[in-house]
């Protein structure tokens, strides 16, 4: 896991001064707050995964973000009329509504309810890689060494955890017989 997680680093090394500039560095600072706290969401939520109902589980994700960005909107007096939102973004957010959140989280709780955490943890590292691929082929995005490398090398460490993952449960098997 610390393989890929070193890909991902790799992946983003030439935005690493962006950590200097004052107006991202927040911005920085929640990602990867919500990663470190979506790994350990995993690991508690794959205990309770039996008993989860996937669409109550979304659902209250939904609510307590919905909750949070309300009184962080009021807090701040951030926002912006509805009637200002271009039809692109509308487009957009049904797009993450549905495909990044109601369909992804019904297949990671799928996921955990059948898989390893492991295993179900493997989207966080694929997902980085997936959207440069994506951005290149659809926008044109330019793709680098460093891009490259850190791929690969993430790659390397989902290769790594998919080896060990076998081999702990050959190694199972044969304490069972």
């Amino acid at each position: 896991m610390f393989v890929s997680f070193g890909g991902v680093c790799i992946i983003f090394y030439e935005y690493l001064a962006d950590f200097l500039i004052p107006d991202f560095r927040f911005g920085i600072f929640l990602s990867v707050l919500a990663t470190i706290t979506w790994a350990f969401g995993t690991l508690y939520t794959k205990k309770k995964a039996a008993s989860y109902n996937p669409y109550f589980s979304l659902g209250f994700q939904m609510f307590i973000s919905s909750i949070l960005l309300f009184a962080y909107n009021g807090a701040t007096g951030i926002s912006v009329s509805l009637s200002e939102i271009p039809l692109e973004t509308w487009l957009a957010i049904a797009y993450l509504v549905v495909v990044g959140s109601l369909i992804t989280f019904t297949v990671f709780i799928y996921s955990l309810q059948h898989l390893p955490p492991e295993v179900s943890s493997i989207y966080a590292y694929m997902n980085p890689v997936v959207a440069v691929l994506l951005g290149s082929a659809i926008f044109g995005e330019s793709l680098s060494i460093s891009i490259a490398l850190g791929g690969l090398v993430t790659l390397f460490g989902l290769y790594l955890v998919n080896k060990s993952l076998r081999q702990s449960r050959k190694k199972t098997n044969i304490l069972i017989k």
